[in-house]
């Protein structure tokens, strides 16, 4: 029920949204989060040596994360409305891996569309 809670919080605060400009505030607080989270990626220089081959191996510039971080910066309420605009909350696909019971699926099932794959399904493309 858990799962099923999260993925109706997530398509209610899209359609919040597509509908409210979001405050300065949230933006700053996303900003600062993502910002942070940006900086553990180098924290040490393993870290930052397997990025690099990860930018290199995606035939990416060295600069990526700097040129992605910066546009992140730019974010302004009016974009997020504008991103979510762009979204139809109720044609998300949400995909959650693990061995699910019974239960799970019927309280998964109760309020939106389930369709559960077996592994051979998930590993051939069956998406």
């Amino acid at each position: 029920e858990a799962v099923g809670r999260s993925v109706d919080l997530v398509r209610r605060e899209v359609e919040r949204l597509r509908e409210e400009v979001c405050s300065e505030q949230e933006v700053h607080e996303q900003i600062q989060a993502w910002r942070n989270a940006f900086l553990f990626r180098f924290e040490n220089e393993a870290a930052a040596v397997t990025r690099l081959m990860q930018q290199e191996l995606d035939d990416r510039p060295f600069e990526r994360d700097q040129q992605v971080l910066a546009e992140v910066e730019r974010v302004r309420p009016e974009d997020v409305r504008a991103a979510a605009r762009r979204l139809d909350p109720q044609a998300f696909t949400v995909a959650v891996w693990g061995s699910v019971t019974p239960e799970q699926q019927e309280a998964l099932g109760r309020d939106r569309e389930l369709r559960i794959w077996e592994l051979d399904e998930v590993l051939r493309g069956g998406f």
